[in-house]
């Protein structure tokens, strides 16, 4: 498990919730406060910073399950399944990264292996720029979607 200083789903942070300026990021610390952000949307409306942290990390957990997935039930053949998922909350000022695979029964410990191994090397060797953008397609055609069941 991965923790990170996150946001809820909703793109809140408990802390700054009840305070507007917090919570379009005026009070961002750490290395929030050095991301390259615009102050405010093309309508005029605050940009949240929160929720930009929230979206990027959504992103790198698809790119990561998509290496997964290639490397470890594709190319090895190791599990039924794998996936990267991030779980952010609410009733907690963060979110954790959660990593679940179905290892075949008879290559349990060599599975576990090959994931921590291709985890080591996604984590240090970072993301493609096409990688990113295979990711991001389907990520921006899912809010796309909600916004459109959001508004009707």
């Amino acid at each position: 498990i991965l923790g990170f200083p996150a946001v809820n789903r909703w793109g809140r942070d408990a802390d700054v919730e009840d305070d507007p300026a917090a919570a379009a990021g005026a009070a961002a610390d750490g290395w929030e406060k050095d991301l390259d952000m615009p102050a405010t949307l093309a309508d005029g409306s605050p940009y949240c910073r929160t929720m930009h942290v929230s979206r990027c990390l959504s992103l790198a957990c698809d790119v990561l399950s998509n290496k997964l997935f290639e490397e470890i039930r594709e190319r090895r053949g190791l599990v039924y399944g794998i996936s990267i998922g991030w779980r952010p909350y609410r009733i907690m000022p963060g979110g954790y990264v959660t990593c679940v695979f179905k290892p075949k029964p008879d290559q349990v410990e060599e599975g576990l292996a090959a994931v921590r191994e291709a985890l080591r090397e996604a984590l240090s060797g970072g993301l493609t720029e096409e990688e990113v953008a295979a990711a991001r397609g389907p990520l921006v055609t899912k809010c796309r979607e909600m916004l459109d069941q959001s508004n009707p």
